[in-house]
């Protein structure tokens, strides 16, 4: 879910208008991260699409205890989903190491 804020500074007394949008979820998935990827357009000099991203799940880019507390060994039990939370991605597990009670490393 994002919140979205914008000031309206017409009046004398400018006043903040705050609107709370929640996205849709695929059904029967009911926990959810949001990984934000950045823009690197200028770094790739063209727009692609289907351009494959990799993402790192340890603790080093934040706590990621949750996540792997929740899927445990069936990396399966995770989906990627476009920012309308129902469009569904493809994704490849290049690899997968779990070991409960031990942080991701």
């Amino acid at each position: 879910s994002r919140i979205y804020a914008e000031e309206y500074a017409s009046t004398p007394d400018p006043t903040l208008y705050v609107e709370y949008t929640v996205p849709d979820w695929l059904s029967g998935w009911d926990k959810r991260i949001e990984l934000a990827i950045d823009d690197y357009a200028s770094d790739i000099g063209a727009s692609v699409t289907w351009f494959p991203v990799t993402i790192f799940l340890k603790d080093t880019n934040g706590d990621s205890t949750k996540i792997f507390e929740e899927i445990g060994n069936n990396y399966r039990k995770m989906a990627i989903t476009q920012n309308d939370g129902t469009t569904e991605l493809k994704g490849e597990i290049e690899g997968w190491n779990y070991d409960a009670g031990t942080p991701a490393n």
